[in-house]
């Protein structure tokens, strides 16, 4: 009887534990509810009522009635934490992510012993994280992310020896990761990016063999990736793009079978691309650009014949690119534009069918666009500017109907626009090549977006000549004979109004022809573009003088020295006279772009910093005398 009675008490007690227990999470979760302006929340089921405890909305219980779960995201929950959170000590998940939450972590924190997830994403809290953290050491899910988390990370934060996935991103956090990191063992997920973290990364990242993602991106790490990072034998994902670092690319990186996705742009690594990268044979991304990497890119890529995106612009590679890629036939993005690579356009291009974005601009490629690329039917953006490409665009681009964005601006083509195929594209550029307007006119309407087709290089070659008086000579301005094209002639940037053909004859040749003469070809259906006939300089020895002016001009002639031919930044003019002159630059409309400058000494130095690339005339002049010079004027 005595036993029974004794067990009776003991069971009572439990109960009144339980009770007691019960009724402090809820009076923990009622001051929540008036602390959080519970009233304006966008549910509030239940809260704050007769209701039990696991149908109040969010909340989650155990068998025995204790509170275990708090889910209220998005929610609009306004204010700070609450000491009170500190009670539900039964707590294992915390989610009170995407709300207006300010301040910082309470102090009773500490008291969640139990808790496996604390999810504060998307919040405004604004503190440094508490060493009290690290008394949650059951925490397996820590996110905290895009709030105004302050300071460095706890020195006892590796002391969170469970945790599994750490998501840091979008604070104010500075200084180094830990050091000892590594005790993290079971961590798999840690991102950090857009904080202010600097310094090395730690070297006992190596003993995280379970780690699947690393996202450090923008931050201002420095040094390079450790050697140990070969020890991450599960890591997928490895983002530290827009960092500091420097130095080489570890050989380690070769030993990471499962690594998926890598991006180091806008760093500073330097030297070549270590050959063991051929030993990530799960590799879809590869991003280096924005680098300093330097050789050629090594011919093992293509054993990565998983690479779907393929990213190397801004960087120090040299050619050839290698044949290997070939077997990467899953390849979709492949950027290499500025390298100093040379050379032709690889013709196996050909072999990767899958291709729907291909960059090569600015890698210094000469001859011709290799007719084979036409078959990249799949191809949506092609950009081969910036180089010293020749000849035309090939008739095999007819059929490469998916193409919606093509830049070729900046080469040395001159025919086949009409080879695009006929479509409506986002970006079409094809100006400062040799295009004259039996190209630009018909490709003219395709691009709704931008059709960018003006200036194209002037027109003709230079002639310098001595004519015969008495004779026929004819200037032609070599361009098309379009219907439509407006030509308008110029003798030392003077107009003649009366000449509108293709052709510009002058019979008989008479010394006072004597001078510069251009061509200005315009075309009412390409409004923008205005071509330009390279000047012609005629000069017509008298047998006997036709007059005292044209002998003064023909000496005043000959006695004017000007280099560099093309000039930059400066030209230099020399006399070999006393007599003083006034040099001013008309442009090829006959317009004065450089104002008259009087020159009394026998070389003078003018800046032609203020005048664009193109063709100009210089016209000297003295009291008796005027003469005209053809400048080209180069970057």
């Amino acid at each position: 009887m005595k036993i029974t009675m004794l067990f009776v008490v003991a069971f009572a007690m439990t109960l009144s534990m339980y009770g007691q227990s019960r009724r402090a999470d809820s009076l923990a979760l009622i001051d929540l509810y008036g602390k959080m302006k519970g009233a304006e929340w966008i549910e509030d089921s239940n809260w704050v009522s007769e209701a039990p405890l696991e149908l109040w909305h969010g909340v989650t219980t155990s068998e025995e009635g204790r509170v275990v779960g708090l889910r209220l995201p998005s929610n609009n929950l306004v204010g700070f934490l609450p000491l009170s959170i500190g009670q539900l000590n039964y707590l294992e998940v915390l989610d009170l992510s995407s709300n207006s939450i300010g301040g910082e972590f309470p102090v009773s924190l500490n008291k969640l012993v139990n808790l496996v997830e604390l999810n504060m994403n998307d919040n405004r809290m604004k503190c440094d994280l508490p060493i009290t953290l690290a008394s949650c050491f059951s925490l397996r899910i820590l996110r905290l992310a895009r709030n105004q988390y302050l300071g460095e990370l706890p020195y006892n934060f590796a002391d969170l020896t469970r945790l599994e996935v750490v998501d840091l991103s979008g604070n104010q956090i500075e200084g180094q990761l830990p050091f000892d990191i590594g005790r993290i063992t079971n961590l798999r997920i840690l991102r950090a990016p857009n904080n202010l973290l600097s310094g090395p990364m730690p070297l006992s990242i190596g003993q995280l063999s379970a780690l699947e993602l690393v996202d450090l991106a923008s931050n201002k790490i420095s040094g390079s990736i450790p050697g140990t990072i070969g020890g991450c034998f599960a890591l997928e994902e490895l983002y530290l793009q827009r960092n500091d670092m420097r130095d080489t690319l570890t050989p380690r990186i070769g030993v990471l079978r499962k690594l998926r996705r890598i991006n180091l742009s806008s760093n500073a690594f330097s030297g070549p691309i270590p050959s063991t990268i051929g030993g990530c044979l799960a590799l879809e991304q590869l991003d280096l650009s924005d680098n300093a990497f330097t050789d050629a890119l090594p011919k093992e890529i293509g054993e990565c014949d998983s690479l779907r995106e393929v990213y190397l612009e801004n960087n120090k590679l040299i050619g050839p690119l290698p044949e290997t890629l070939v077997s990467c036939t899953k390849l979709r993005h492949f950027w290499v534009g500025g390298n100093p690579i040379g050379g032709q356009l690889p013709t196996w291009l050909d072999s990767l069918h899958s291709l729907v974005t291909l960059s090569m601009r600015e890698i210094e490629a000469e001859g011709e666009i290799p007719a084979s690329m036409g078959s990249l039917d799949s191809l949506k953006l092609l950009d081969l500017s910036g180089n010293m490409l020749t000849g035309g665009v090939p008739a095999s681009f007819l059929a490469m109907d998916s193409l919606v964005t093509v830049a070729m601006h900046g080469n040395d083509l001159t025919s086949g626009l009409v080879n695009l195929p006929k479509r409506e594209y986002r970006i079409l550029t094809v100006n400062d090549n040799r295009f004259d307007f039996a190209d630009i006119v018909p490709a003219n309407h395709q691009a709704t977006v931008l059709y960018r087709y003006a200036p194209q290089d002037s027109i003709g070659v230079a002639i310098d000549t001595l004519v015969e008086k008495g004779t026929t000579y004819a200037i032609s301005a070599e361009t098309d004979e379009a219907d439509s094209n407006v030509y308008t002639w110029y003798k030392n940037g003077v107009e003649f109004p009366d000449i509108k053909g293709r052709d510009f004859v002058i019979n008989p040749v008479r010394h006072s022809d004597s001078g510069v003469y251009t061509c200005k070809v315009t075309n009412n259906q390409a409004p923008d573009l205005t071509l330009y006939r390279r000047p012609v300089l005629v000069r017509v020895e008298p047998d006997e003088p036709d007059d005292t002016t044209s002998v003064f001009d023909d000496e005043l002639r000959r006695s004017i020295t000007m280099w560099p031919q093309p000039a930059s930044t400066q030209l230099f003019v020399r006399s070999t006279t006393s007599e003083p002159f006034v040099v001013d630059v008309l442009d090829m409309r006959g317009a004065v772009v450089m104002p008259a400058i009087r020159v009394e000494s026998a070389l003078h130095r003018f800046d032609t910093t203020i005048l664009s690339t193109g063709m100009y005339v210089v016209r000297i002049r003295t009291m008796r005398a005027t003469t005209s010079m053809p400048l080209v004027i180069e970057d």
